[in-house]
């Protein structure tokens, strides 16, 4: 009988480090947190970290 990744316990993603896999338990950690101000500071904080790896936050600072 063939084992899922959800039977296992493991999951891949594409282009994930294994050393940034504590760093994606520690979000998941904190957007589940049961205190509704962790998971809206995580969901922030990721939107600040798209924002610079997209560039925009260089552009945002430059224009105003």
């Amino acid at each position: 009988m063939h084992e899922n990744a959800t039977q296992s316990g493991r999951c891949s993603m594409i282009g994930l480090r294994p050393e940034e896999l504590e760093w994606v338990r520690l979000l998941v950690t904190l957007l589940r947190h049961p205190d509704p101000l962790a998971p809206e500071l995580a969901r922030q904080a990721l939107e600040y970290v798209q924002t610079v790896a997209s560039g925009g936050f260089r552009e945002r600072r430059m224009n105003g």
